[in-house]
């Protein structure tokens, strides 16, 4: 299903989005 697979990336997404601005290496 696209949904549920677009889902997944957007999750994935978010994670390393999440990951990457609690890094304080951001800047």
């Amino acid at each position: 299903m696209v949904a549920f697979e677009r889902m997944t990336e957007f999750g994935s997404a978010m994670r390393h989005a999440h990951a990457y601005c609690t890094k304080p290496a951001t800047s």
